[in-house]
């Protein structure tokens, strides 16, 4: 797609651990037995699709690692049209190896994930992203984070190097809000940002000028979400959207061409999850299905990686101009 910007890409060093946080280094006191079974460490393949709330038997692979999953977007990250009571009561119930920055949107505490994750008993894809993770093996352990507001464009809203990204530092203090809680209730893990989940892009589809620029835009977005996560290969998976909008086939391009050409960029598929009457958002099990997607499709790309790469936390970090 003409226009569309690649971020440049810093070289990748060949080793097992990665410090991507400059200008602090991870430092690693362990012992070499330690650090050879850390890089030797067998990630499982694809997992068959778990439903929310599922019981995990899986072996924990990665103990002291506590993965951090970041979600943003506008209301199909919400869950704008899902409600608990679809779920099944095992659905429905605390999930005690996945930790959600809530209860809900408005709470700033840690806590077992509980539906609802969102207020007026709703729920986004947080509800079997992180479980799923845990079930097939990926982590012991997952804490995940999510900040998201309807009808928010890209081109304005959520631009970091746009006049008023009013979004994006809202978001990015959440997050770093919960980073620093997370470590110190953990100290004894390694709190990382494992993943970034972006399901955005419908409301940039209404508006000719918006899709047109939305490659470019979504580039420049993700070079800004790594810096200043500190992490310049974090992997970043989005969520396409579908064609509900006049201009919503550019935005579907525009997102192909950047998983094409911006590294650790993942395309998530959308266009089989079940729709609500609306056509805009997906049911309750649109959105249960959605988590189990961007969990497959992290796991998948986690597989495909041949280094372990655990960025380190800083406490504090700012965003950048």
């Amino acid at each position: 797609m003409p226009g569309v910007v690649k971020p440049p890409a810093p070289a990748r060093p060949s080793r097992c651990f990665k410090g991507g946080m400059p200008p602090r280094r991870l430092k690693l006191r362990l012992a070499w037995p330690v650090v050879a079974a850390i890089c030797l460490v067998v990630l499982r393949g694809p997992a068959g699709y778990v439903h929310a709330g599922s019981a995990s038997n899986a072996q924990p692979l990665t103990g002291g690692l506590l993965p951090v999953m970041v979600l943003a977007g506008q209301s199909n990250m919400i869950g704008l049209m899902t409600n608990v009571n679809d779920l099944s009561v095992d659905e429905r119930a605390t999930q005690p190896s996945v930790l959600f920055y809530g209860p809900n949107e408005n709470g700033s505490t840690w806590g077992w994930l509980t539906p609802p994750t969102v207020t007026n008993d709703r729920f986004g894809p947080e509800i079997s992203l992180g479980q799923h993770l845990v079930i097939s093996g990926t982590y012991e352990l997952v804490a995940q984070v999510k900040f998201a507001v309807s009808g928010s464009n890209l081109a304005t809203d959520w631009n970091p190097a746009g006049t008023s990204p009013w979004l994006y530092p809202l978001m990015l203090s959440r997050v770093q809000t919960s980073l620093n809680a997370l470590q110190s209730a953990h100290p004894d893990r390694h709190v990382f940002v494992a993943g970034f989940f972006w399901m955005q892009g419908e409301a940039d589809g209404q508006d000719a000028g918006m899709a047109a620029d939305y490659g470019v835009n979504l580039a420049h977005f993700i070079t800004h979400v790594r810096t200043d996560f500190h992490s310049p290969w974090l992997p970043v998976f989005v969520g396409r959207v579908r064609l509900t909008t006049a201009y919503a086939s550019t935005v579907r391009q525009a997102e192909a061409h950047v998983a094409a050409t911006v590294p650790e960029v993942q395309l998530v598929d959308t266009d089989t999850l079940p729709m609500a009457s609306d056509g805009l958002h997906y049911t309750s099990a649109g959105v249960v299905t959605l988590g189990n997607d961007f969990a497959e499709s992290f796991i998948t790309w986690q597989a495909s990686q041949h280094y372990v790469d655990f960025p380190l936390f800083v406490a504090g970090a700012t965003r950048t101009q």
